[in-house]
């Protein structure tokens, strides 16, 4: 099988937190129930079962995570909430909050086959969040 290029398609800058044991099993946004050991993330920027790169600024380690899940609540300023274990996997988690950049890739595609996508907007009211989850780091 040959290699797939890859292009960058967005690339967002911010804080990322992490969520662990507290919130195990409890449904996430896509009615999956959240396991802390998997490469997963919560976020408002990007459409459920997306994957996206999250590198660590301060270290340059990078973590490939799917999106499941919405948060971290927009009034903690945070971009990204982490899984224990992907946070784990690019730093302390006892730091609690890093500086991440965060980023979107697709596939290269051939331009005569290129489709138009539309966006998709979410808003806090159509997404349910459990209490507790992921509020309570530094």
């Amino acid at each position: 099988m040959g290699k797939i290029e890859m292009k960058s398609i967005l690339a967002i800058a911010g804080l990322a937190s992490w969520y662990g044991y507290e919130c195990a099993e409890k449904p996430m946004a896509n009615g999956k129930p959240f396991n802390p050991a998997a490469m997963t993330a919560a976020a408002w920027n990007f459409p459920l079962g997306t994957k996206v790169t999250v590198m660590n600024v301060a270290n340059r380690r990078t973590v490939i995570v799917e999106i499941t899940d919405r948060g971290p609540a927009k009034r903690l300023h945070r971009l990204i909430d982490l899984s224990k274990a992907a946070f784990s996997a690019i730093a302390d988690p006892d730091k609690g909050l890093i500086e991440v950049v965060v980023t979107k890739y697709e596939p290269k595609s051939d331009p005569k086959h290129h489709q138009r996508r539309r966006s998709t907007r979410w808003t806090a009211e159509s997404i349910h969040i459990p209490a507790g989850c992921g509020d309570h780091h530094p």
